[in-house]
């Protein structure tokens, strides 16, 4: 059934780059919304295989879709262009390789309703490894994140999970097109700690995210390189901060890497190297937060112990 655009609720923006074998159904997760009130922009960031194919075909069959062209400028630019191309009220963002359960924009538009204070909503995720969607576990509940909480661990998980009022995220100029890892964690920050906006979890699991082990070396790399720029600039509006919150967050932020490094194709030893760190940097992580700790440090051992003997030849 083909619908009449009208003043939407929910501007939806997927940045779409080199995603043919997922995009469609993460369109399908939209088109699947109980709240019709939305438009979704496909930003196709300069891809090079059948995305755009993709695209057109979802525009053709729904016109509140819009497929608009943003090449090569990276995901934080293309979310930026999507969500200031849109007129809804609030701003949903959607990764191409991500599903939204049916019920994810009713939720948000009820959660934004009962929270007039809200700039930005989230809700718990389920994780699932790619291509083979085995269920890894859900995020658990946060009732609300304040600066302190996103310096080190970004509880929201991804870019996906973030809906906006839109003149919250208007009054901070959307998210940092220079930043390439960690833009999301920045933007709640930078909302939390800049303006009068709280950022709110939902206790419902209403997104699947799929955790890719492709290049997890090169990605674990490129998340210490964007959570250090993240220091880095957070320390330029938000000093006292940063001063305060530094050990503690260097080790949660280590901590998950390790956590990182021990899924998919795991590498324990980078794991254990993360571990140290975290330990290095703030001992008192063990008692400020056990249970993830004991994690942490449980899958490392249990990972390492898996590795193959190697047998000298007699």
């Amino acid at each position: 059934m083909t619908h009449t655009p009208s003043q939407p609720r929910f501007t939806v923006v997927i940045p779409v780059y080199n995603a043919e074998a997922t995009l469609s159904e993460t369109i399908q997760s939209v088109f699947d919304q109980t709240d019709p009130s939305w438009e979704l922009i496909l930003v196709d960031d300069g891809s090079t295989d059948e995305s755009d194919i993709i695209c057109d075909m979802a525009a053709a069959l729904d016109a509140r879709v819009r497929v608009v062209d943003n090449l090569g400028t990276g995901p934080a630019d293309a979310r930026n262009f999507g969500a200031f191309a849109g007129s809804g009220d609030f701003i949903a963002f959607l990764d191409a390789d991500d599903v939204w359960s049916p019920d994810r924009l009713q939720r948000m538009a009820a959660g934004f309703a009962a929270r007039p204070s809200a700039g930005c909503l989230f809700s718990r995720v389920r994780l699932v490894e790619a291509g083979s969607n085995i269920e890894i576990g859900t995020t658990p509940h946060v009732f609300k994140l304040v600066p302190e909480n996103l310096l080190g661990e970004f509880a929201i998980s991804t870019s996906s999970n973030l809906v906006f009022r839109r003149e919250a995220f208007e009054s901070i100029d959307g998210f940092d097109p220079e930043m390439s890892a960690a833009e999301d964690q920045d933007i709640v920050l930078r909302l939390a700690y800049l303006t009068p906006w709280t950022v709110k979890g939902l206790d419902a699991v209403l997104l699947t995210y799929r955790l890719s082990t492709r290049g997890l070396s090169a990605q674990l790399k490129t998340m210490e390189a964007g959570w250090k720029h993240l220091i880095a600039k957070a320390e330029r509006f938000a000093p006292l901060l940063v001063k305060a919150c530094r050990k503690r967050a260097t080790a949660v932020f280590y901590r998950q890497q390790a956590l990182r490094a021990v899924r998919g194709t795991r590498q324990p030893l980078t794991g254990l190297t993360c571990l140290v760190r975290a330990f290095a940097s703030d001992p008192s992580i063990l008692f400020a937060s056990p249970l993830r700790t004991a994690k942490a440090c449980i899958l490392v051992l249990i990972t390492l112990a898996s590795l193959p003997i190697q047998r000298s030849q007699a």
